[in-house]
């Protein structure tokens, strides 16, 4: 149990009749207990969609001013503290050692090209 949050790209086609939505999932990244990503995406989602539901499980879709911003707030080490039951310690106690930083990095620079390649871009989390 725990924080389990997961990044992934998605293809949408559309079949002949235009009656069904195929669609094709790949993940980009997936990060363990990185409580202050959890926040600031949470905090992204509730601006967004105005939701008062639980975010858990809920499906982000981030665009390119999402991740621009959010490249702005890690670069800034501006995460979000953020507490939760299952998010285990201060993601930031260990930033660079449990390789977050690195992370948080790739994620932007893939998610970005995803766009550019004409996915959609979706965070989501389980906890």
């Amino acid at each position: 149990m725990g924080l389990d949050q997961y990044a992934y790209k998605r293809k949408v086609k559309w079949s002949k009749d235009y009656k069904t939505r195929v669609t094709r999932d790949n993940q980009i990244m997936y990060w363990r207990k990185h409580n202050r990503l959890e926040g600031c995406m949470e905090k992204i989602w509730r601006d967004k969609y105005d939701y008062v539901d639980m975010f858990n499980g809920q499906e982000l879709y981030l665009w390119r001013e999402d991740l621009e911003n959010l490249k702005q707030i890690i670069e800034n080490k501006e995460l979000p503290e953020t507490t939760g039951f299952f998010f285990g310690g201060d993601s930031y106690d260990d930033y660079e050692k449990f390789g977050y930083a690195k992370q948080d990095k790739e994620f932007i620079k893939s998610a970005l090209k995803a766009l550019d390649e004409g996915y959609e871009v979706i965070y989501t989390c389980s906890w």
